[in-house]
């Protein structure tokens, strides 16, 4: 496996925290710190940030 984009989480990552796009192109995380935030999985660019949650998250996924 060769490491292509290498990108940063703000906070510590929590296993089961991460999810790729039905379609590979985007990946969510959430972090301990209530972050969450969506990443372009080709270039490793930040897509969006939703802010803070109150606690730590610990599942991130995509719906329909």
């Amino acid at each position: 496996m060769t490491l292509r984009n290498p990108f940063e989480l703000e906070g510590r990552f929590v296993f089961g925290a991460i999810a790729f796009s039905p379609d590979g192109l985007g990946l969510a995380t959430g972090a301990m710190n209530g972050a969450v935030e969506l990443w372009d999985s080709v270039s490793g660019k930040k897509l969006w940030d939703r802010g803070r949650h109150g606690d730590s998250v610990y599942t991130v996924g995509f719906g329909r």
